[in-house]
């Protein structure tokens, strides 16, 4: 489940890695909410830069009746988008970023990020995210090795 509330800004919403999602209710003031009941193709863009090879899929989950957003293969970059329908601020108020990641077989080195990207430049196509793209909010967690973190960077 991906949601956000209150004020966005007038960007794109980026979830990069590999996580699955779980529906919970939305409120009236939600602007995004995505359970991924029904197939993320035609609503959500995949990157097509080359460093992103790994392939979505939306099946369910590993013991569970819930559809998801999943990646099928360890150890690729996966980077998928959704834009906004309208320009939001930050400044307008509260901001809730939320979303549920179920990592099936484990982490063994990577993450689950969610990216709140800034406005980009001219000429920006959301199927050319990359990690260089700009950001205003990065979270999620984070593996490798023996360390355990959780990204909660503003940048």
């Amino acid at each position: 489940m991906v949601r956000v509330r209150g004020g966005v800004l007038p960007v794109l919403l980026m979830l990069v890695a590999c996580f699955a999602f779980q529906q919970l209710s939305a409120s009236d003031d939600t602007v995004l909410y995505d359970s991924f009941d029904d197939t993320f193709e035609g609503r959500w863009i995949v990157s097509s830069k080359e460093e992103y090879q790994g392939v979505w899929s939306h099946s369910k989950s590993e013991g569970h009746e819930d559809y998801g957003l999943l990646v099928s293969e360890p150890a690729k970059k996966y980077a998928i988008v959704k834009e906004l329908e309208k320009p939001e601020s930050l400044n307008d108020g509260t901001i809730v970023l939320q979303f549920e990641t179920r990592l099936q077989n484990g982490l063994e080195c990577g993450g689950a990020y969610l990216k709140y990207l800034r406005p980009q430049e001219a000429g920006w196509e959301p199927k050319i995210f990359d990690n260089e793209s700009p950001y205003s909010i990065m979270f999620g967690p984070d593996k490798c090795g023996l360390t355990n973190k959780k990204v909660d960077d503003q940048a």
